[in-house]
């Protein structure tokens, strides 16, 4: 009777602590989870946060020093659960935007001693690899690896560990990864790993009693609530574009005064609002009101129409390289919002991490510029890293007036002159579609009409800030010798993260990479040492 009673009452405790099934969608806190940052740590903290409901890591957070890194790739984790479970299938979906490593740990016992299935993609450290490990107090041992072309799946994606007993299996987008036998920990805790992952996201985990592998997840875009921003902007039309996080059918109400205004809705109820506006004067100020079904987004805002052909005078801000969120961007784009200019030219890297991500590093720090005046941006190395600018160009609405249709490249008008904006980071040599794009705007009537012609893209022709890098020579070959026969008469620039400006053959050449990024480059010509990286006499400082 007694033996009967200890029995029933370990039962209890097991199932007691068992407390399954768990799951976790983020919608609160992360009370139920506890952050290890690994030992001895590079580049921290880590920053884990919940943001529309999805969790994410975007410290760039590592572990030991080189080459001791690429052996553990160890950076932060942050786990829940009962040190108790033992039999259970735990999955998650994850997204990664950075090229090191992401996981998940289970049968976690404590920071040294646990299993992991690591994804990590960078072959500068030692990837792209797919591996399953254990640590065992604290160093690795590696139970199954594939060494692949890709480790990290685009997108979301699934990753699942099945632990029973002493068999391991590890399932990404529902197939099986590895089988394994071993019985190092026969329960423990579960969690999420990151190493070097600036941008990791996490959604949906569950932790089952009963066998379950999550499949492929769809694609779905999570949104999240933008405010409005002004794009596409005309003689005698306009865009006004925001986003909801949940769905509502949009309005927008107008007028050349705050007093009366009509209005323009959208046909359906969705989360990704454009609403254009027709049949407005040019050169003239409206103000407007924002709506989700009846509720107000907004408090009352202005924009002020393209000037026409006919006006010689114009105003505009130009600025790249600032994309980060950092207390710098937001310095300079209070400064800039208090600026009464038409328009502004953002020269690119409007995305200072991989492209990603523009709600926290454009949509935020420039809300009161962007609700009244447009931007027109351009395509910089760090907004094509993540999906070659895909997400760039689903949060912008860009001209597409050229023969391919795409918001890469385009031209447009403001008063008496004509801007093309290029894509540097695609092909642009003779007879590419870019190419042939940018002759027939330079031959155009809208070109021959202007009394100004200005050009932007990103990486400039030459450069005197860095050392390593005296410019780009594929713009000297293909673009400049363009800019000289049809007349161009400023060309701007980003990338080098500072300020130049020169004249070559009669062409004002400018470079505003300054905009507010995590850092400005120093130019420094040490004592002695002669730097000489443009030929003499052929760009001169006004």
């Amino acid at each position: 009777m007694v033996r009967y009673s200890i029995i029933l009452m370990l039962f209890t405790i097991i199932n007691f602590a068992q407390k399954l099934p768990f799951t976790e969608n983020y919608s609160d806190d992360l009370s139920q989870w506890e952050i290890v940052d690994d030992q001895p740590a590079y580049s921290g903290p880590s920053n884990w946060f919940i943001s529309a409901g999805i969790l994410r890591q975007t410290s760039n957070i590592w572990a030991y020093a080189a080459p001791d890194e690429f052996k553990y790739h160890l950076g932060t984790h942050i786990t829940a659960g009962n040190e108790k479970w033992d039999n259970y299938s735990f999955n998650v979906i994850c997204r990664a935007t950075d090229n090191d490593g992401i996981g998940i740990v289970f049968r976690y016992i404590d920071s040294r001693n646990y299993y992991r299935f690591l994804l990590m993609n960078d072959p500068n450290n030692g990837g792209p690899v797919r591996r399953l490990q254990k640590f065992i107090n604290g160093e690795p041992h590696t139970l199954f690896e594939e060494i692949t072309s890709e480790a990290i799946p685009q997108g979301w994606f699934s990753m699942t560990a099945d632990a029973r007993d002493d068999s391991l299996k590890v399932y990404l987008n529902g197939e099986v990864f590895a089988r394994v036998k071993d019985y190092q920990f026969i329960e423990g805790k579960i969690g999420l790993s990151c190493y070097a992952m600036s941008g990791a996201f996490f959604d949906s985990v569950s932790v089952t009693e009963d066998f379950l592998v999550y499949g492929a997840p769809e694609q779905i875009e999570v949104y999240q609530d933008r405010s409005p921003y002004i794009q596409l902007p005309d003689t005698n039309s306009v865009m006004i574009a925001w986003r909801s996080k949940n769905k509502f059918k949009g309005r927008v109400e107008y007028g050349t005064s705050n007093e009366t205004h009509p209005s323009v809705s959208e046909d359906s109820s969705v989360n990704k609002h454009t609403v254009v506006i027709d049949n407005l004067q040019s050169n003239t100020k409206y103000f407007y009101r924002v709506y989700n079904d009846n509720n107000q987004v907004n408090g009352i805002d202005s924009f002020t129409t393209v000037k026409s052909a006919d006006v010689n005078e114009i105003s505009f801000l130009i600025w790249g390289d600032s994309g980060t969120g950092s207390e710098a961007q937001y310095k300079i784009a209070n400064l800039l919002s208090k600026e009464t200019s038409d328009f502004a030219i953002h020269t690119g890297d409007v995305s200072q991490s991989d492209g990603s991500e523009y709600n926290d590093i454009y949509f935020k720090p420039y809300k009161e510029l962007v609700n009244r005046m447009n931007i027109y941006t351009c395509i910089g190395n760090h907004d094509i890293y993540y999906d070659d600018a895909a997400t760039y160009l689903n949060d912008f609405y860009l001209p597409s007036n050229n023969p391919s249709g795409t918001e890469r490249y385009y031209s447009f008008s403001w008063g008496n002159a004509f801007f093309i904006n290029m894509d540097s980071n695609i092909d642009y040599s003779s007879g590419s579609p870019q190419y042939e794009f940018l002759i027939s705007q330079l031959e155009s009537a809208r070109k021959q009409e202007a009394e100004w012609t200005f050009i932007s893209y990103h990486h400039p022709a030459y450069c005197e800030l860095w050392d390593a890098w005296a410019g780009e020579q594929n713009v000297r070959d293909y673009l400049l010798p363009l800019f000289e026969k049809y007349s161009v008469d400023m060309v701007l620039n980003g990338h080098t993260h500072g300020y130049e400006r020169g004249i070559l053959n009669g062409i004002y050449y400018i470079i505003s990479g300054g905009g507010g990024g995590a850092w400005l480059d120093v130019f420094y010509k040490g004592p002695g040492i002669p730097k000489q990286i443009i030929p003499p006499n052929v760009l001169t400082k006004n």
